[in-house]
């Protein structure tokens, strides 16, 4: 079996970027943050995750939960694991 793409140091940042396309996030080709020189969606600027990368996708998941309903569940329900019933912790 011929082995693909390889995932290395050296090629490990348009995987990253890629992936954040599977989050929905953009491309920021022509524009950075103030402040903001390197992160994965400006591609080739950033090798691995960073702090603004976190904030973008938290924001990313802000604005999308409540448009879909991914609302997280109640800390004192929790589910079965069948059937979607829940039981009560208390």
């Amino acid at each position: 079996m011929r082995r693909g793409a390889n995932l290395d140091s050296e090629n490990i940042h348009i995987y990253l970027h890629e992936v954040g396309h599977t989050f929905g996030l953009d491309d920021f080709y022509d524009w950075s943050p103030s402040g903001v020189c390197c992160f994965l969606m400006k591609a080739g600027s950033a090798g691995e995750i960073t702090e603004f990368d976190k904030w973008m996708f938290r924001d990313w998941w802000r604005h999308l939960k409540p448009r879909y309903g991914l609302q997280y569940a109640r800390p004192d329900s929790v589910s079965t694991g069948r059937g979607g019933a829940r039981k009560s912790r208390r």
